[in-house]
């Protein structure tokens, strides 16, 4: 089973260990997907999709704390910069002591100590027609949708 994030690949993957957050949907794929995901996928795939930055302001934090001296923090700001323009960013950390000792040093083992941060930016572009592209203005727009002989070329 292949494992994707935002319909790219992931070569060496940590599904089970790395924290996902501000996620859209998670598609699951049955059967042979290697045409799209390689011929690794021959058992399905798995595709994370993160949240794309929307036209509104919107943010939100999280907090946990646990036992091993565990501190979770996740957060995210949505921020439009225009009518065309808006901006997301998330982060996650995740923190905790081992639960292990190394018998001969006395250092944890197995802790975390794991960041991430992205910050997509979607752009949405629109290009204003011209005069001469209005529809039903350029010289090649037809005004019926029945057709004469004057609508073919001439034949040699």
């Amino acid at each position: 089973v292949a494992v994707a994030f935002n319909n790219s690949t992931l070569i060496v993957n940590r599904l089970f260990e790395q924290e996902y957050f501000d996620v859209e949907r998670v598609e699951v794929l049955r059967g042979p997907q290697g045409t799209l995901y390689g011929r690794n996928a021959t058992g399905g795939a798995v595709n994370i999709i993160a949240r794309r930055p929307e036209k509104e302001f919107e943010g939100n934090v999280e907090l946990e704390a646990g036992n091993y001296n565990a501190l979770k923090a996740k957060g995210m700001v949505n921020i439009p910069l225009g009518d065309t323009v808006a901006a997301r960013f998330a982060a996650a950390s995740f923190k905790r002591d081992g639960y292990t000792d190394n018998l001969a040093t006395g250092n944890d083992i197995d802790d975390r100590d794991q960041w991430s941060a992205p910050g997509p930016l979607r752009f949405e572009i629109s290009y204003p027609a011209s005069r001469s592209e209005t529809p039903g203005t350029h010289p090649s727009a037809r005004t019926s949708g029945a057709m004469d002989g004057r609508d073919l070329p001439a034949r040699p």
